[in-house]
């Protein structure tokens, strides 16, 4: 047998992470043309060019969005007493960002590359312990802006099954985001389970140790989180006034729940595609508008979304280390001959 025919198959596990991008994408895109067939490809079109106008307005309420990702990090860093410099943060989140919104399970993997790109500013035990927290506290803020939700539903056209399925995620996002936590503070990591695996027990030991530097709850982190879903909310509310529909703080509210609900069902799609369409367009009495008005709302944010991932892949560009150009030794120098001649047992007689 050949050398070349022993060679395993290169990146098999990359292989099938690709795989199921293009797989779980096709689900999405497939789901947004039938949502759009069942709303009317018309009248949806109409909806999107009218509300244009005001799409300046959202990019920006997305920028200050993904400003509060900056700022929650910074506080994040800062009590673990390992500050990070601003422009590294801001790239790091916009490429966080890009990632965010391509791949499955996006919030997850969005923390993860964050920690990696930001790896060599702190130590690797200190950023995977800000992306865990990080992760955690988007989960409670998520529920605490579910909270009023659960009221506007009350108060509006929404039906009870919707009211107590936003209570359900409200208390399953909430409990999550604390479990998460706590696990990740006080869990015996170097217990019986490691000690066959000396170097993950390390690690984990590392990563607990940086997670024991968090002074008190992270108050300021979260209130910047609860700050970024509520711009959420004013968001979705210019656009139900960019679509015509009937906008108020209640509707925004419940869309902004629908919204979450929609996003947790299709998180293994990338950038939950289809998932936010349907969940709109299906919701949409609920929310005290028509389903391609709400199909339009979805469309734009991933219209929005696009943009603010095309500037996360600007700063993955820039945000490369640059290779060290390496010096060629000077072996034919004159000072480096003198010392060879002067230390070598083989000096020239």
């Amino acid at each position: 047998m050949f050398h070349s025919e022993m060679r395993p198959s290169p990146n098999p596990p990359r292989n099938r992470r690709w795989l199921w991008i293009a797989a779980s994408s096709s689900i999405g895109l497939s789901a947004v043309f039938w949502v759009i067939q069942k709303a009317g490809f018309d009248a949806t079109r109409a909806v999107v060019a009218r509300a244009l106008p005001l799409l300046p307005w959202v990019i920006a309420l997305e920028a200050c969005r993904i400003a509060t990702e900056v700022l929650a990090a910074r506080d994040l860093f800062g009590l673990l007493r390992s500050p990070v410099p601003a422009g590294a943060l801001v790239r790091a989140q916009l490429a966080g960002y890009a990632v965010c919104n391509l791949l499955p399970v996006g919030r997850t993997a969005s923390e993860a590359a964050k920690a990696g790109f930001l790896k060599s500013h702190a130590s690797l035990p200190k950023t995977a312990a800000v992306a865990t927290v990080a992760q955690a506290l988007h989960l409670i803020a998520s529920a605490v802006i579910l909270v009023p939700a659960v009221a506007a539903a009350r108060s509006t056209a929404a039906s009870f099954g919707l009211s107590l399925t936003i209570l359900g995620q409200c208390l399953l996002l909430g409990g999550i985001g604390a479990t998460l936590l706590l696990v990740a503070y006080f869990a015996p990591f170097a217990g019986s389970a490691f000690r066959r695996l000396p170097k993950i027990a390390a690690a984990l030991e590392q990563f607990r140790s940086a997670m024991r530097l968090l002074p008190r709850f992270p108050f300021s982190a979260l209130g910047w989180l609860v700050v970024n879903r509520a711009l959420q909310v004013a968001i979705i509310a210019i656009l139900l006034k960019a679509v015509g529909a009937p906008s108020s703080l209640a509707s925004a509210l419940v869309a902004e729940a629908v919204l979450l609900i929609g996003a947790s069902a299709g998180d293994f799609i990338p950038g939950q595609i289809g998932a936010l369409e349907g969940a709109l367009a299906f919701f949409a009495p609920a929310i005290g508008t028509t389903s391609p008005n709400g199909l339009a709302v979805a469309l734009l944010i991933h219209l929005v979304t696009s943009l603010w991932v095309l500037a996360g892949f600007v700063a993955l560009g820039l945000g490369r280390p640059r290779r060290a150009q390496l010096a060629r030794p000077p072996l034919l120098q004159a000072p480096f001959a003198t010392r060879l001649g002067g230390t070598s047992v083989f000096r020239a007689s």
